[in-house]
C-alpha cells in the first residue's frame, strides 16, 4: 500500500493535471434488462426480413427519367473511373512530344561518316562477313596499304640509322 501512496504523491508532484483526472470504469456496462429484451429484439428482427416488402415505384414522368438517368451517368463509379485513367494514360503516350522527338526518323546520310566509321568498328563482331566485304572500298584499302608500306618502310629507315655498322655486320 506504502507503494501506492508514494506513487500518487510523485504523480501528484510532476503531473497534477494527470493526478485529478478521475479514473475511468473498465469501459462497458450493458442497459438495464438488455439481456431480458435481447430474445423478443432479436426475433422482431427476423420476422421482419423474411416479410416480403412490396415495392412501389412511384410514377414517372418521361423527365423524370432522363433526369435519373442523367445522374446515374454522372455519378462516380468505379469502371468509369477506371476508362477515364486508361485514356488519360493513352492520350500521354501519344501526344508526348518527347517520345515523337525519340521516334523520329532521322537519314543515315545525315549521320556523320565517322561517327558510322567508329560504331561498325565497335560492333565488327555483330556483321556479316559477306556484308562487310560488300562495301568496303577496295580504293580505300589500297591507300591504307600503301601508308601502312610508306610507315614500315619509315620505321625501318629510322632503326637502321640507329644501329651501327658493326651492329648491322653481326645480324648480317
Amino acid at each position: 500500500m506504502e507503494n501506492k501512496d508514494d506513487i500518487k504523491k510523485e504523480l501528484d508532484e510532476l503531473a497534477p493535471f494527470l493526478s485529478q483526472l478521475k479514473k475511468k470504469d473498465s469501459g462497458f456496462e450493458a442497459p438495464a434488462n438488455y439481456f431480458n429484451n435481447l430474445p423478443d429484439t432479436i426475433m422482431d428482427r427476423i420476422k421482419a426480413e423474411e416479410e416480403p416488402q412490396v415495392l412501389r415505384s412511384p410514377a414517372h414522368s418521361l423527365l423524370d427519367r432522363i433526369k435519373d438517368s442523367l445522374q446515374q451517368l454522372l455519378q462516380p463509379s468505379y469502371p468509369l473511373a477506371l476508362a477515364s485513367v486508361a485514356i488519360l494514360v493513352v492520350a500521354i503516350f501519344l501526344l508526348n512530344p518527347f517520345s515523337q522527338e525519340r521516334n523520329s526518323n532521322i537519314s543515315l546520310a545525315e549521320v556523320p561518316d565517322e561517327v558510322i566509321a567508329d560504331y561498325v568498328y565497335e560492333n565488327v563482331d555483330e556483321f556479316e562477313m559477306d556484308l562487310l566485304i560488300e562495301v568496303i572500298d577496295e580504293s580505300a584499302i589500297e591507300e591504307q596499304l600503301q601508308d601502312d608500306q610508306q610507315l614500315d618502310q619509315y620505321y625501318m629507315d629510322e632503326i637502321l640509322e640507329d644501329l651501327s655498322d658493326e651492329e648491322l655486320e653481326s645480324l648480317m
